[in-house]
C-alpha cells in the first residue's frame, strides 16, 4: 500500500464497514493505512471517527452509542493507535450521528453533548482541518452549530 501513496501529501481516512467487517476495515484497515503512511513518509493524517470513541464511559450513557458498541470498540483501538502509536501529525474528527441534510458551513466544537452532523459539514470540517495547523495532534468532537468551520478549527 505504501507504494500506492507515492507523491501524496496527506491522507484522509473516512472508510467504514457499516458494521459488516469492523475488525478488518474500521480497526485494522485504519491501522494498516497509518503504517503505510509512515512507510511512504506521509506525516499528515486526518481521520473521521465517532463521538466519544475514546471515552468508553460515555458509551453506556448515550443511547445512540449503546446501539453501536462493537463499532465503538473498533474505533477506540484504531483511534488510540493513531494518537499513541502512529507518530503521525494526526487530526481525529469525532462526529455524532451523520445526517443527510444540507450543510450550513457551521459547527460547534467540543460540545457538552454530541448531536447530529450534516454530512456536508463533516466533509467540510475534514478538508478544512488539513490546512489548519491548530488541528495537528488534536482530537475533537463536532456537531451542527453556529460557528463557521474555519473559525471553529482555529480554536482547537
Amino acid at each position: 500500500m505504501a507504494k500506492l501513496l507515492t507523491g501524496v501529501d496527506a491522507i484522509v481516512f473516512t472508510a467504514g464497514s457499516r458494521g459488516k467487517n469492523l475488525l478488518q476495515v474500521d480497526l485494522n484497515g485504519a491501522v494498516k493505512l497509518m503504517q503505510a503512511a509512515n512507510l511512504a513518509g506521509i506525516k499528515r493524517f486526518v481521520m473521521l471517527s465517532s463521538a466519544y470513541s475514546m471515552d468508553q464511559a460515555m458509551w453506556g450513557k448515550v443511547k445512540t452509542l449503546r446501539d453501536i458498541t462493537d463499532y465503538n470498540i473498533a474505533r477506540y483501538f484504531a483511534d488510540k493507535w493513531l494518537v499513541d502509536e502512529s507518530g503521525l501529525d494526526y487530526t481525529l474528527v469525532q462526529a455524532g450521528i451523520l445526517a443527510e441534510e444540507p450543510g450550513t458551513g457551521k459547527i460547534e466544537l467540543n460540545p457538552a453533548q454530541s448531536d447530529s452532523n450534516a454530512i456536508p459539514d463533516v466533509a467540510h470540517t475534514i478538508v478544512a482541518a488539513l490546512a489548519e495547523p491548530a488541528t495537528v495532534k488534536k482530537v475533537f468532537i463536532i456537531k451542527n452549530g453556529s460557528t463557521p468551520i474555519e473559525e471553529a478549527l482555529k480554536t482547537c
